[in-house]
């Protein structure tokens, strides 16, 4: 495995774990506006009850809440 690192470094140029992170980045979308989370951005704040939704601010958070998600919200300890 360390050979094969050190090719990798080599031949692509940016190797390492950055290249790695920034391969396998899947941007997380907010639940309420739909904007999508940004490389290098902090990721998006998960719903504290269901756990099931992100969103990008506290105040998408308090939207979805109000207009309906609170209803759809369960508990982790409910889904199982």
């Amino acid at each position: 495995a360390k050979g094969l690192k050190g090719a990798t470094e080599k031949e692509g140029g940016q190797g390492g774990k950055k290249a790695a992170a920034a391969a396998a980045f899947e941007p997380d979308e907010c639940s309420h506006c739909g904007v999508l989370q940004r490389v290098g951005e902090a990721s998006f704040k998960r719903c504290s009850r269901c756990k099931l939704v992100r969103y990008c601010s506290v105040a998408c958070a308090k939207q979805h809440w109000r207009e309906g998600h609170k209803n759809e919200c369960v508990s982790q300890s409910q889904q199982l």
